[in-house]
Formats: structure tokens, C-alpha cells, sequence
């Protein structure tokens, strides 16, 4: 990742870059803010992009709209199908004409839901929306992780261990790395949020924890949702988002 968010091409949001299926989180620039789009039941991906074709056919940011995305898989994936996910994503995108030198700006979360969709699954989808500015600036944060320098056993903080110490050893980590994107993306660790906590285990003094290093957690709280990351081998992870309207669609 690089150590600052680049200004996007349509100059409305910075990103800041990571893979290639998507970024490491999105900040709106002045004059826009970002709204959140929630299915009722998460909606197979590509039906998804259809409902996205629909809701900017008449607005003039048309699909460049799209700022992030939560998506569901039904089970942890291998490495290769997580990548072989990835490619059929970015099929969507570069459709769209969204790609950056061939790379997602689009911030994005992908979590196992075991009893959703069979298929992946889109739950929320955030776009950009004029606004006057804004006190505090919108954003969202893909998820992070303890894998956050690979896949492999090697690179995934205390992989196996599910002892207090092994998973407060992820918990730091992921904790790293979302400060880090919150300095990056120059967004105060204060600001109010909407914080998602990841994991199927109990994980000692997390709350204490998220609002040391997000001071915002203390007004704002934060959901703990039992759900994993997405590659075998993962246990933990978080994401968040500051958005002016939250929309439920039936």
C-alpha cells in the first residue's frame, strides 16, 4: 500500500492503493459525501451490478458512484479461489469503466456468511452523493485482516493460535494497519464511524483495545458480527465507514 491516498481521476474521492480488486479505503473530497445502500438479503454479485446500472443511469456521476462495497461468500475460500472471486469482480468493475491502470479504487470487505447467499453476495453498496461540505469527511474502509502481507501461513499473524495471546495478536495487528489507513487517508481517529468487528471468537479487552486506537468507538460503539474473513486460515477482521445516510432497499 502507499503511504498516501492518490486523488482519483474523476478528482471527487481519494483512495488509497492496495491489490487489484480493490483499495485500502476511500475519502471524499469537498462537495460530496457517501450513502449507503443495504439489500435486505444480500444480492448475488452480478444482479448487484445490474441494480447499480439502474439507481446512477440518471445521475452524472453514473457509475463511477460506486466508493465501496460489502460483499458476502458462503464459505472460506482457498487462495485461488478467493483470486479466481477477485478476477470475476473485476470483470464488473473494468465493465464499468472503473478500473485505475487496471486496478480497483473501490474499497471493498468480503466476509463468510455461511447460512446467505450460496453464491457471492453483495449486502451493502456505498456511493457518492453531492453534499454540501462536510464537517467531517466521508469514508469507507475495506476490511482488514491479519493477513495483511499474504495468504500464507507465514505472513498471517499468529495463524493456528486461538489462545488469549494469539488472538490479541491479531487483534493488534489488524489494529496497525487500520491506523495506519486512518493517517493515510487523513481521517481523525476521533471521528464518529460505523465500526464492524469480524470473528467467531471471544477476544479479550476488544473493546478497550478499538477505542484506544479509535478514540470514536467511544461515542459511537461498535458491531461484532460472527462471521470470518474470506481465505481459509483467517480469523479476525475489521472495516468501517463514516457515511451521511444509510438507505435499506427491499
Amino acid at each position: 500500500m502507499n503511504n498516501g491516498a492518490a486523488l482519483h481521476a474523476s478528482g471527487h474521492f481519494r483512495y488509497l492503493a492496495a491489490g487489484a480488486a480493490y483499495s485500502g479505503g476511500v475519502v471524499v473530497e469537498p462537495g460530496f459525501g457517501i450513502e449507503a445502500w443495504q439489500f435486505a438479503e444480500p444480492r448475488d454479485l452480478a444482479e448487484a451490478f445490474e441494480w447499480l446500472d439502474r439507481q446512477t443511469a440518471g445521475n452524472r456521476l453514473g457509475p463511477t458512484a460506486l466508493v465501496g462495497l460489502h460483499l458476502r461468500v458462503p464459505r472460506p475460500l482457498t487462495v485461488d479461489e478467493f483470486a479466481s472471486l477477485n478476477r470475476y469482480y473485476l470483470a464488473h468493475l473494468d465493465a464499468r469503466g472503473l478500473l485505475t491502470d487496471g486496478r480497483s479504487p473501490v474499497a471493498r470487505t468480503t466476509v463468510v456468511e455461511e447460512d446467505g447467499s450460496p453464491t457471492p453476495a453483495v449486502a451493502v453498496i456505498f456511493l457518492l452523493a453531492p453534499r454540501v461540505s462536510l464537517a467531517r469527511p466521508d469514508f469507507v474502509m475495506s476490511g482488514v485482516s491479519e493477513a495483511s502481507r499474504g495468504f500464507t501461513p507465514d505472513r498471517i499473524t499468529a495463524h493456528g493460535d486461538y489462545s488469549d495471546r494469539g488472538l490479541a495478536a491479531k487483534r493488534d495487528a489488524v489494529l496497525d494497519v487500520v491506523r495506519d489507513r486512518f493517517k493515510a487517508l487523513r481521517i481523525a481517529p476521533d471521528a464518529p464511524l460505523n465500526l464492524n468487528v469480524y470473528t467467531k471468537f471471544e477476544v479479550r479487552e476488544l473493546r478497550s483495545h478499538l477505542e484506544r486506537a479509535l478514540p470514536g468507538v467511544r461515542r459511537t460503539g461498535y458491531t461484532r458480527q460472527p462471521a470470518l474473513p474470506p481465505v481459509l486460515g483467517l480469523d479476525f477482521e475489521v472495516d468501517c465507514a463514516r457515511v451521511s445516510r444509510w438507505r435499506l432497499i427491499d
